[in-house]
């Protein structure tokens, strides 16, 4: 035999590479079923829909009641009940300021024009019956 054949390895007999080859995703991430399933438009309008109320609910939530309470008793106090009494309103601190934005993501503070603000009483009744904000 010659001193050239004996450094050949046939192909089969060859080691493997220490480390595996590496795929396309190997670590299982999204597939296709998966994407096509979260670009069905039905669910996304399903999904964005739960998510605004959970946002709605948060927001209830994150309000503080005394803060809330007195954004409520200065409408009261001023008299902006109605669309035609609205009013500017200026909160005092920021805790006022994030109760005042809260309540109007629950429609319970109104802005019938620009800048003008009034209580709506009715949406009040209706979030305290409905148990989204235990605290009003």
């Amino acid at each position: 035999m010659p001193w050239r054949a004996r450094d050949f390895v046939h192909h089969p007999l060859r080691w493997r590479a220490s480390r595996p080859q590496l795929k396309r995703d190997p670590l299982g991430g999204c597939t296709v079923s998966t994407t096509m399933f979260l670009n069905n438009p039905s669910l996304r309008a399903t999904v964005r829909v739960w998510a605004e109320r959970a946002q709605t609910v948060l927001a209830a939530l994150s309000a503080s009641s005394l803060p809330a309470q007195q954004v409520i008793n200065a409408f009261r106090a001023a008299g902006a009940i109605t669309p035609e009494t609205a009013q500017r309103y200026h909160p005092r601190s920021r805790m006022e300021e994030d109760a005042f934005e809260n309540l109007l993501r629950l429609e319970i503070i109104r802005q019938p024009t620009r800048g003008r603000y009034y209580l709506d009483e009715r949406s009040l009744q209706k979030v305290r019956r409905q148990g989204l904000a235990p605290w009003l």
